[in-house]
Order: C-alpha cells, then structure tokens, then sequence
C-alpha cells in the first residue's frame, strides 16, 4: 500500500501541511474528443491524514473549461464532485470520481487572441488551519481526435490549350501539426515543344478571421521548376516558420471559437500554382494536329483517364504570350500532432493501478 501511496503523490500538484496531505491522480492528462461523444475524465484523489483526528467537512474536485476571447472570459463546463468527511483517523483515503465531456467542446487552445483552457480544481476545507479553504489546480490537455472525411483527397484536372494536361492532387486534407501533407503533379505533354514550365509553387495559407477582418499568414512550402513530368512530394507542416528572417508565422490548428463577444476562426488551404508559358510561334512552327496519347509507348489507363476527363482552361481574357498560372486549392483540416493518439481506446481503472473502494461516507 505504501509503494501505491508514493505513486500517486509522486510529481503531483498537492496540498500538504502538518495536517494531511492531499494529491489528485488522473488516468490521464491528455483527453481526446470525439464528435457527439461523451467522453470520461477519470482520476482520484488522495489524502493522507497525518495526525490521529481532524476536521475536513467536505472535499471537492471540479472541473472548469474556459474559453477567453479577447478580454471576455466564459465557463465552458464546471460539473463537481464533493465529499462530506467531517472527523477523520489517521491514516489514507480515496476518493475515486469521474467527469463526462461533451466532445463538441472546443480543445485546448492558447492564441493571442483566445485562450481555451481545462483543469480540475481540488478543494478542502479544514477549521482548524490557517487557512480555512485550500485549493490546487491540475491542467487538462483536451484533444480533437482525427475524424475520416468522406473524401481524404481532392484532384484538379485541365488541359491547357492542346498543349499540356495536368493533374494536380492533394492526398490528405487532414494533416497533423509536425506531419506531412502529400502532393502529385502529374504532366502529360502534347506539344512539349511549344511551352515552358517555369516552376511549381505550393503554398498554404492559414487564415485569421475576427469579425469582419481576415489575416493571412502565407508559408511557401515548395518553390521550383519541376524535375520531371511525375512529382511526388511529402512536404512537412511545422508548428513555426521564419518569414524574410524577421517575421515569425506560427501555424495554430484549424479552430473555431466563439462567445457573446464574437468569432474567432482559425483556417487553412493549400495553394499549387503551376506557371507556364507558350512559346513563340515563330520559333516553334505548329504542328499538323495534336499528337494522340494512344499511340505512344508507355501509354497507361490513368493518362487515358485524365486526356478523356480534362476541361480546356477558360483564358478569354488571357494574352497568349503571357506567363500563365494554372492553379487549385483546397481546403485542408489542420490538427494538434497529438491528435492521431486519439485512435487509442481510452484509459479506465482496467488498464491502471486497483484503487481501494471509495470513502462514501457522507458523499453526494
């Protein structure tokens, strides 16, 4: 019993005196929300009387979300739990609890604009103390789990004056901060002698929406003229970038927030831009027709897909002899990294140390 006591006291947050001695134990910290789910928060507490008898009239642990939005601050949940001990021996006691989470709540968040904290609050009342009424706090880190879309990617398909097509990809809208997002470019030429390809550029932007205004941190993710006509590409999301060596953009999950004082919006897309450019007709000659895919070696069913499929880009009020962009976006769902632990069943007493049975007495 002694080696249980050190475990659950050992670097936690507690209240001690000459008295007793009082710790919260969680099955874990970190709490994953799942959409439309009542998700348990489970833990106990322990007290250690130290002397033969004193008073504890009653014994509580809370639970208390906040959202802050600018200088307004909202109690999301505070559901309690209390005891009522009055005199007790010395000796330790338990207080085993749990707490249901709407999994609709917003995850923890900390922005310069908003602030979404969880934490449980432990309170004890002693008469015989200095202080009447102590109190600990213990951080909850509370999590979006990953959720499946219907459709994980999103294409774009063109053809672009008789001379190019393309197809452009983006295999995992949803993506993990300190993750990967994966992109395909895939060129099939017709005349690869009457254009250029300059460079692809992807891009993703985060945008900050309060109220009316909307800001955009833009981060360049990929910036050069391709190597081939097949590009595969797995390019990592980091939680920071340095912008011209001074600015620092600082990418934040996608949230939305909101109190009596407003919106707070934080979302992401990503950009490919494919800029390209005819050449000359003089020095290229024009060719008698269209070279036809089928006949070439090599040909695969996907090329015969995307020639079939692919729309003429609608350039009326494009010059010719202009650098042209061919671009898409799409919307991506950013998450905390920690969000694909969420997949993992979540703790209870099974799958932890046997506590002892509840010190009931007076409890409600």
């Amino acid at each position: 019993m002694s080696q249980l006591i050190s475990q659950l006291l050992q670097k936690k947050q507690t209240i001690s005196n000459r008295s007793y001695e009082l710790a919260i134990q969680l099955l874990d910290r970190k709490v994953f929300l799942k959409p439309d789910t009542m998700v348990p928060i489970r833990g106990c507490l322990v007290l250690r009387i130290k002397k033969k008898q004193i008073n504890i009239p009653s014994l509580t642990v809370q639970l208390i979300g906040k959202t802050q939005l600018d200088k307004s601050t909202e109690i999301q949940v505070n559901p309690k739990r209390q005891w009522r001990c009055n005199w007790m021996e010395q000796g330790t006691y338990y207080f085993p609890f749990e707490f249901l989470l709407d999994g609709n709540t917003p995850q923890s968040f900390s922005h310069h604009m908003a602030n979404v904290s969880y934490f449980l609050q432990t309170e004890i009342t002693n008469p015989g103390s200095t202080f009447k009424v102590q109190k600990c706090k213990t951080l909850l880190t509370v999590v979006k789990c990953h959720f499946y879309p219907e459709v994980e990617d999103s294409i774009a398909l063109g053809n672009w004056r008789n001379l190019l097509i393309y197809r452009m990809s983006v295999n995992n809208k949803t993506i993990y901060l300190g993750d990967f997002i994966r992109i395909n470019l895939k060129l099939i030429p017709l005349h690869d002698d009457r254009y250029r390809i300059h460079r692809v550029k992807i891009t993703l932007v985060q945008h900050t929406r309060r109220g009316l205004k909307v800001h955009k941190d833009k981060v360049p993710l990929y910036n050069r003229e391709p190597p081939g006509n097949d590009l595969e590409l797995e390019l990592p999301i980091e939680t920071g970038y340095i912008k011209f060596k001074k600015k620092n953009i600082l990418l934040y999950p996608s949230t939305t927030l909101s109190n009596t004082n407003g919106v707070l919006e934080i979302s992401h897309n990503v950009e490919i831009s494919l800029l390209v450019e005819e050449l000359s007709y003089l020095q290229n000659p024009p060719l008698s027709s269209i070279c036809s895919e089928s006949t070439k070696p090599g040909q695969n069913i996907d090329d015969d897909w995307a020639m079939s499929n692919a729309s003429m880009i609608d350039e009326s009020a494009t010059l010719r002899n202009k650098r042209i962009q061919l671009t898409m976006s799409t919307k991506l769902q950013v998450l905390r990294h920690e969000s694909h632990l969420g997949v993992e069943p979540p703790p209870s007493y099974n799958h932890t140390l046997k506590f002892p049975p509840d010190y009931s007495m007076g409890s409600y």
